[in-house]
């Protein structure tokens, strides 16, 4: 028996230092934490390492000379990854039109289906490239588009982008399309009543 503060306290040794263990062991930094933060560093390293880079050509188009040629887009796409992290490059690409990038999007659904990562290494600074493309289809935002079907591409109203993934997504493109055919309509009646 001890006393504190004058009352009588039973002490069970065994708790005690049961406890100053325990406050030893939580004030240093755990080792299977530090062991684990190690190993998350070094599998990182290995991934960045077998890091697949697909650098996306000078021009990224269909047509040549008038006429449609798939070959140099095509090339560039290797539909066989898996499993590795993959980084798309468009630093290089200093003209893009929207039916090119748009393969690039299933390109990347494709990926992510056999379980890639998949970066995007985009250039700012240029006025009209590839990555400006990439970024008024609203691009950025694929895997989005695929997770949530109430979510769609943020795109440029000049080059709209839309995910069709079910009927519902199939009838409201419609029903867009036969509006925005009706507003055309209008618009070239009215041009040509002007004159």
């Amino acid at each position: 028996m001890s006393l504190l503060y004058g009352a009588p306290v039973c002490f069970n040794w065994s708790v005690i230092e049961s406890a100053n263990l325990l406050i030893r062991l939580l004030k240093r930094p755990p080792m299977a934490s530090s062991m684990k933060d190690q190993l998350f560093g070094v599998r990182r390293k290995i991934r960045q390492a077998t890091k697949q880079r697909i650098e996306i050509p000078t021009e990224l188009t269909f047509n040549r000379g008038g006429a449609k040629h798939f070959d140099q887009v095509l090339s560039v796409l290797d539909w066989s990854l898996e499993g590795i992290p993959v980084e798309i490059d468009f630093t290089k690409c200093r003209s893009a039109n929207f039916q090119a990038a748009s393969l690039l999007i299933l390109y990347c659904w494709k990926l992510k289906q056999q379980n890639c990562t998949i970066s995007f290494k985009l250039d700012t600074d240029g006025e009209q490239n590839g990555s400006r493309v990439w970024q008024m289809m609203g691009a950025h935002g694929l895997f989005a588009v695929t997770t949530d079907p109430k979510v769609n591409f943020k795109s440029n109203e000049h080059k709209p982008l839309f995910a069709v993934r079910n009927s519902t997504d199939f009838n409201s493109l419609a029903n867009l399309g036969l509006s925005m055919k009706k507003h055309f309509d209008m618009f070239y009646l009215n041009f040509f009543t002007i004159f």
